[in-house]
């Protein structure tokens, strides 16, 4: 921390950690914009639509993420960030306002594994181990309460405490299902239902259950190698996310695409496929940790594919 030539203290962060698409749509100077605030990061967007999280370490690294250690004496919240604030990427670093500056001298980019190795009968016996691991302090909303159903292929709702959006999340969830079913037969090209429309931004919070959901089967597609299939979801997705998301979830579709979320998903993935014992334990100690619900929702999407998965090569 220091103080520009008319006294107003100035901030000097240093990012530490970077995601690889975050790297991608920092690699140029140009104007970004903060358009959201919250207790330990902010999301900022560029002038060509970008969009990528920049906060502390509590974060965590992440495809959007860029991941900061904070001057003496400073807290985030105390930083005042205000959404509508402008920035810039300059040659080092990236000017967030007039008080704000994050060094990018000694980052290392993170990037995750590009496939896990998963043995069928390891998967198998993962996801029935995972049934009696689910916490009963999880959310009662999202796809939390869809755990055991998602485990028994049956997709429905069975918690008395949840209602109609944890019900139209089931319905969605199960035509994604139904067409990964289709799908791995490797015989015909038809694509999901309509209600598994319906799952983009279906949900509440920063980023809604629904494209968690998806999000999560599409990391889990590319992680088993399954590229063909996560391209055809893909090019489902992507003409339909328009108008149906906000802005950030849509970025995190977008990466997703990819193969690329946050690490904790990625670390989740492979403790579920990993020949070892306790992987099942330390997935969903991780997730519990990883938002309201967010892992849980992304964790019912890699359930889906990684059971459909088990099943074909099993």
């Amino acid at each position: 921390m220091h103080a520009d030539p008319n006294g107003n203290r100035r901030y000097e962060l240093q990012a530490v950690d970077i995601g690889h698409i975050a790297d991608e749509a920092l690699s140029e100077t140009g104007h970004w914009t903060v358009i959201a605030v919250h207790s330990r990061s902010l999301y900022a967007r560029s002038t060509v639509g970008s969009v990528v999280c920049v906060g502390d370490e509590t974060i965590g690294s992440g495809a959007l993420n860029v991941t900061c250690v904070l001057s003496a004496g400073a807290d985030w919240s105390g930083l005042g960030f205000t959404a509508g604030e402008a920035g810039r990427r300059t040659r080092g670093g990236l000017e967030l306002g007039s008080r704000v500056r994050v060094d990018f001298g000694s980052v290392t980019v993170w990037k995750p594994r590009s496939f896990v190795h998963a043995l069928p009968e390891v998967l198998r016996s993962r996801i029935a181990d995972l049934r009696a691991k689910v916490p009963k302090d999880a959310p009662h909303d999202g796809f939390a309460p869809l755990i055991a159903s998602l485990i028994a292929g049956t997709i429905r709702d069975e918690s008395p405490k949840s209602g109609p959006l944890t019900r139209a999340l089931a319905e969605g969830a199960g035509a994604v299902d139904e067409w990964l079913r289709i799908a791995l037969r490797g015989t015909d090209t038809v694509e999901p239902a309509n209600s598994a429309r319906e799952l983009i931004g279906l949900g509440v919070g920063l980023t809604p259950s629904g494209d968690d959901f998806i999000g999560g089967a599409l990391i889990a597609l590319r992680a088993l190698g399954l590229a063909e299939l996560a391209d055809r979801l893909s090019d489902w997705l992507l003409p339909r996310i328009s108008g149906r998301t906000n802005i950030i979830s849509a970025a995190h579709l977008a990466c997703a695409v990819r193969g690329s979320g946050g690490a904790v998903i990625h670390a989740a993935l492979a403790d579920l496929a990993a020949e070892n014992g306790g992987g099942v334990e330390k997935a969903v100690a991780a997730i519990s940790d990883f938002g309201h619900a967010s892992g849980w929702d992304a964790l019912a999407g890699m359930l889906v594919v990684l059971r459909r998965y088990a099943a074909r090569a099993g």
